[in-house]
């Protein structure tokens, strides 16, 4: 709310006053959440399986953009090069608030639907593609644990001289996966030698 309410005081500072066209302000943040949340779901189940997605979303993002009319406005691209913003997903997107924002008036209805159709599609999908993978995504994520485990103890027993070892996803995660590390292995004189020099850190439990 503070954030929507600073947006209208810039742009009324700006010369652009409220009008009634800013109730489509709502249903087009919402239309945004639910496609927000749609890509968040499918990307991130996706990443589980496909390490490299996480890597390459960023560089996509920034791609995406420098080619959305955001930062500078549509009449800068040669018309003949205009048709192609179609083959942009968020064009409608950032058309529609500049139609409401800048301009003062409502959106294309045929992009309000497209945004709508669109985003509750995504987001009933994501939420689908969850409930059927979330058995595979823990089997996927049990074995990732289990094979970044670490040889950096967590905590040394003085009495049997042994380190408690966990992965790092589980240190990361601060939960515990049944049977994925946790093990005591023999204290090696590297190992001793870091749990000596932990000057603040607490020694934690196994993972």
């Amino acid at each position: 709310l503070m954030l929507f309410l600073s947006i209208l005081l810039i742009f009324a500072l700006l010369g652009h006053s409220p009008n009634m066209q800013l109730l489509w302000l709502p249903v087009l943040t919402l239309s945004v959440v639910a496609l927000a949340v749609g890509i968040g779901l499918i990307l991130g189940i996706l990443n589980v399986f496909i390490r490299d997605i996480g890597q390459a979303i960023p560089i996509i993002l920034q791609i995406g953009f420098w080619f959305t009319p955001i930062v500078y406005p549509i009449s800068i691209i040669p018309e003949r090069y205009q048709g192609l913003l179609a083959l942009n997903p968020m064009y409608p997107i950032v058309r529609s608030y500049q139609d409401i924002l800048v301009y003062g008036k409502a959106p294309e209805l045929a992009d309000v639907f497209v945004i709508v159709a669109v985003s509750a599609l995504l987001m009933v999908g994501g939420f689908v593609l969850f409930m059927r993978a979330n058995e595979e995504m823990a089997d996927v994520l049990r074995a990732f644990c289990r094979s970044k485990t670490s040889a950096r103890p967590t905590g040394i027993s003085a009495a049997s001289g042994t380190a408690s070892v966990a992965c790092s996803a589980c240190r990361s995660m601060r939960w515990r996966r049944p049977g994925c590390c946790g093990t005591s292995v023999s204290t090696s004189n590297r190992a001793k030698r870091w749990a000596s020099s932990a000057r603040t850190a607490p020694a934690r439990a196994p993972c």
